[in-house]
C-alpha cells in the first residue's frame, strides 16, 4: 500500500488516523468523566463553628505572642481532627475574641454518622495532652462570658465536649 500511495497522500492518511485516534480518545475521556461525576455523591458543606470569649486587656501581648507561634503539635492535632481555616478575630473596644473554624470530617457521611465523627474529633482535641498543655498557657489570658454560670456551657458548646476538662471556647 505504501508503494502505491504518494508520500503526500501517506502523510495525509497518517494525520487523519492520528486525528481520529485523538478525537476518539478525547471522547472516551469526556464520557468517563461525565459518568464518574454522576456516580459521586455531592459533598456536604463543611460545618462552621464559631465562638466568643473575652480577652483580659492586660494579657493582649501574651495572647498574641502565643498565637503568633502556635505549637506545630497543636496545629497537627487540629488538622488530624478535620479542622480547617481556624481564625480568631479581636475586637479592641470590647476585648472580645471571636473564633471560627470549619470542620470537614463529615462531608461524605449521613447526618448521624457526621455528628458522631464531629463529637469524636472534638473529644480527641480536648483529651490531647499537648493541646491541654497549650490551653494551660492560653486560658489565663481569657475570661469566660458572664451570661453562663460557672461550670455551665452554652448550648452550642455542650455537644463539643465530653467529661474531660477542656477550654472555655
Amino acid at each position: 500500500l505504501r508503494k502505491r500511495l504518494s508520500s503526500r497522500k501517506m502523510r495525509k492518511l497518517e494525520m487523519n488516523s492520528v486525528l481520529m485516534l485523538g478525537a476518539g480518545l478525547l471522547g472516551s475521556i469526556l464520557i468517563a468523566r461525565t459518568l464518574f461525576r454522576q456516580e459521586r455523591k455531592p459533598k456536604r458543606a463543611p460545618r462552621r463553628v464559631g465562638g466568643a470569649i473575652k480577652l483580659k486587656p492586660e494579657m493582649y501581648d501574651r495572647y498574641t505572642q502565643l498565637h503568633d507561634l502556635v505549637w506545630s503539635e497543636v496545629l497537627k492535632r487540629m488538622h488530624k481532627s478535620n479542622i480547617r481555616n481556624f481564625t480568631i478575630y479581636y475586637h479592641k473596644d470590647t476585648n472580645m475574641l471571636f473564633s471560627h473554624f470549619e470542620w470537614v470530617g463529615g462531608q461524605n457521611y449521613p447526618e448521624e454518622e457526621a455528628e458522631r465523627r464531629f463529637k469524636s474529633d472534638m473529644d480527641d482535641i480536648s483529651s490531647d495532652p499537648i493541646v491541654r498543655k497549650w490551653w494551660s498557657y492560653c486560658e489565663p489570658c481569657q475570661e469566660p462570658l458572664s451570661q453562663w454560670p460557672a461550670g455551665e456551657l452554652p448550648p452550642s458548646a455542650q455537644s463539643m465536649t465530653s467529661g474531660a476538662s477542656r477550654g472555655e471556647w
